[in-house]
């Protein structure tokens, strides 16, 4: 597991190549949704655009990590 578990409906949300998303569904359906919430392929789930956006997001070097050269 790679992803994120919504805390409403429990499904999993898992990155996928050119900013999609994997959604599977506690009862096993599987849909692959772009970064907007549309789905592309699988099951056609009732998804949250705003974690789909969040899980295909860009991901950059944490803001916490000291990148100054000493």
């Amino acid at each position: 597991m790679h992803g994120l578990r919504h805390p409403f409906s429990g499904a999993l949300y898992e990155p996928e190549e050119n900013e999609l998303v994997r959604v599977t569904t506690k009862a096993g359906k599987v849909g692959i949704y772009t970064k907007d919430g549309r789905r592309v392929s699988g099951d056609k789930i009732d998804v949250d655009p705003q974690m789909t956006g969040w899980i295909a997001s860009e991901r950059g070097v944490h803001r916490m990590v000291n990148t100054a050269s000493h």
